[in-house]
């Protein structure tokens, strides 16, 4: 399945893409169309997050070439039926550049990404539809396509975010049952979301150095044997990324502060989300009530305030029930709040536990304390990121 992605650059790769992109945008714009425009700046950025990144060498020219030779090729730009369509000497041309070496450059960036023609990976948003290869799934043991399979299975591929949607709701349309629209203010959250995310990364590559990885993981008792650090899992790398970027140092001296001081926010929107990062801090939640179209849960707060509070957010809506609890930060916003970073979660019982946790341990061991009693009897950890919000957007 087709998903957004990051467009996260490192900062001595950012020269770099900004030349690219600025002869992608223009040339996207003549002769593609938007969604074009929007591959060709993400497989930039993945280009540009490479390590070693292949863009440190190079003509910009033959890059944004080579981007589009390549997703061009996996969604037959080059076929005349299409639309729309381009030959590959044009493309070529377009960008003043050798149609051997544009080849050449896309061949190798296809090599980098394993994209094949009808990747879903790198399929335009209005070929899903068509693509098959978005909707073959293995059930049973066998490679099926899901859209000739009964509803139920597919309502379980779509609950898992293998599939964008429901193709019986679809095919049967509005009356049939087909799940409400989306409120239009989770275009917003998206918006935000993915933002957040980017920033996350951002300061990750900028400002978190081995040694401060792992302080972080000394202070929360995990990963680190000698002078090796060595995480068990994804999960525990994303709780130790999220303490070393909001918990180690003092007020105006962590790394959130840094950032947040230099280089700041490049717009309105990451201005905003670092006001409210840095003015964020951990607390236990416990979830009241959940609102499944909507993508709200209403929250009461147990520490280290009592209050009532709602909060948007894609992934944990369709997971979590009513008595969940879970220790996070939360940024809240002018328009709406969402979780901030890792998420621990623990089921109703063990309220007291965390509780009596947070109660009797100093504010500075607290998220090390309850980060070990959640390892011994807590649920998996969730990190909140826009590749977990797999709630497909409607068409």
């Amino acid at each position: 399945m087709t998903q957004r992605r990051s467009r996260s650059v490192p900062d001595s790769l950012r020269p770099a893409y900004a030349a690219i992109v600025a002869l992608l945008d223009p040339f996207c714009a003549q002769h593609l169309n938007e969604e074009y425009a929007q591959l060709c700046r993400e497989l930039a950025a993945a280009l540009a997050r490479k390590r070693p990144s292949p863009l440190a060498r190079g003509k910009p020219e033959i890059w944004a070439c080579g981007i589009v030779y390549a997703l061009g090729s996996v969604n037959f730009l080059f076929d005349a039926s299409q639309k729309p369509h381009m030959r590959a000497d044009a493309l070529c041309a377009a960008f003043g550049v050798k149609q051997s070496s544009g080849s050449n450059k896309a061949r190798l960036i296809r090599e980098l990404f394993d994209m094949y023609q009808y990747d879903p990976n790198w399929c335009l948003p209005s070929l899903i539809d068509e693509n098959p290869l978005v909707w073959m799934l293995e059930v049973n043991g066998l490679m099926v396509d899901v859209r000739h399979m009964p509803r139920e299975v597919q309502a379980v591929a779509f609950r898992k975010g293998l599939i964008p949607y429901i193709p019986a709701d679809r095919a049967a349309g509005p009356a049939a049952g087909a799940p409400p629209a989306e409120p239009a203010s989770l275009d917003r959250y998206r918006h935000y979301r993915t933002a957040q995310v980017e920033l996350h990364q951002q300061i990750a590559d900028s400002l978190v150095s081995r040694d401060i990885l792992e302080a972080a993981a000394r202070a929360l008792g995990v990963g680190v044997a000698g002078r090796r650090l060595n995480l068990d899992s994804e999960a525990q790398l994303s709780v130790v990324l999220d303490y070393a970027i909001y918990e180690l140092g003092a007020p105006g001296a962590r790394l959130i502060d840094r950032y947040r001081q230099r280089p700041g926010g490049r717009d309105p929107v990451e201005r905003e989300l670092l006001d409210a990062m840095a003015a964020s801090s951990v607390g236990v939640y416990r979830v009241e009530a959940v609102d499944r179209p909507a993508c709200q849960l209403n929250l009461q707060q147990l520490a280290p305030v009592e209050r009532v509070i709602a909060i948007t957010d894609i992934s944990f809506s369709q997971s979590a029930v009513p008595g969940t609890l879970f220790f996070s930060r939360l940024l809240e916003l002018p328009e709406f709040s969402m979780t901030g970073g890792a998420a621990l979660v623990f089921e109703a019982a063990h309220q007291a536990d965390v509780l009596r946790l947070w109660l009797q341990t100093a504010p500075g061991l607290r998220y090390g304390r309850i980060f070990e009693y959640q390892r011994r009897a807590g649920t998996p950890t969730n990190y909140a990121g826009v590749e977990q919000d797999r709630r497909p957007q409607n068409n």
